[in-house]
């Protein structure tokens, strides 16, 4: 366990210390959204890369593992379906609890990763984000089209496939996939480049997620938010710990398995619920308290579920 809590505690220090610097150095948006688009368009995008291409894809374990990541999200995202009725909420209040049970917070999964089993770790579960970040965005979209606001304050008009196919994690994915299965090396130049931006996105990723919570949104969106919170904290893991076994996954990619379903839900479901017609304030409320609660939640799911 002290373990665990040497590897994650650094994370979410790095979340607190950003929401400290929105409320004292940097308030103002201005600086907080260019480094949010950097981070996302040309860090992360260089991290992805460097760590899949890198990657050893060893067959039926790399796929067992994906089938793994794949299930668990399937399983929880059926399960709310199944129940969206029994619930009580209204279609975009129930996107926004189907995004805030299946997405996940990439910046923390890396740094994660990283921190309790190094650069293996590191393109394991940037494999795993290779296959899940297009799985969790089709069926997102997929609630969204169906249940999501129609008026036009609500939804913006887009085409959410075109969206996704352009999404720079999406496309840093398959770059960095591409180059793991037809095993070509990247140049020394190019490399040393990806692995200076790729160290820069963790820092600035886990800033810019603390810089965007509102934590005053919570109390006035309970029911929502401790749905989602349940499913995505507490269902998850336990789902990932159940995978693990059935798939009979080494040690460290059950590890990988269950860091990976323990995350809270991701920022960015905050815009696609603001563009598609989604509870733009229930989807920031349940950001924030899952990433408050995560700080407890993910140590204990990583060292009792692993």
């Amino acid at each position: 366990m002290s373990a665990v809590l040497a590897a994650i505690a650094p994370i979410f220090g790095l979340i607190a210390l950003g929401w400290l610097l929105k409320r004292t150095l940097f308030p103002s948006p201005d600086f907080w959204v260019p480094v949010e688009k950097l981070t996302y368009s040309v860090l992360f995008p260089a991290l992805l890369i460097a760590s899949i291409a890198t990657a050893r894809l060893e067959g039926s374990a790399t796929l067992r593992l994906i089938a793994a990541a794949l299930g668990v999200i399937a399983a929880i995202a059926a399960l709310l379906f199944l129940l969206r009725r029994a619930l009580g909420l209204d279609g975009p209040a129930f996107t926004s609890v189907l995004q805030g049970s299946i997405r996940f917070n990439t910046y923390i999964a890396l740094a994660g990763a990283a921190g309790l089993y190094g650069t293996r770790g590191l393109a394991e579960i940037a494999i795993v984000l290779a296959a899940a970040i297009p799985f969790v965005n089709a069926i997102s979209i997929y609630a969204l089209s169906a249940y999501g606001a129609r008026d036009e304050d609500a939804a913006v008009a887009v085409n959410p496939w075109i969206e996704v196919a352009r999404n720079p994690l999406i496309v840093s994915s398959a770059v960095g996939l591409l180059l793991a299965v037809a095993d070509v090396p990247i140049p020394a130049f190019a490399s040393a480049m990806l692995d200076i931006l790729g160290r820069g996105s963790l820092a600035l990723g886990l800033l810019t997620v603390g810089a965007g919570l509102v934590v005053g949104s919570i109390g006035r969106q309970l029911r929502g938010v401790a749905i989602a919170s349940l499913a995505k904290l507490a269902l998850a893991p336990l789902a990932a710990f159940a995978a693990a076994r059935f798939f009979d996954l080494a040690p460290m990619s059950a590890g990988i398995l269950v860091l990976f379903a323990a995350q809270p839900t991701a920022t960015t479901a905050y815009i696609l619920a603001r563009r598609l017609g989604g509870n733009g304030e229930l989807m920031a409320a349940i950001i924030a308290l899952q990433t408050l609660l995560a700080a407890l939640t993910l140590p204990l799911a990583v060292a009792y579920l692993m």
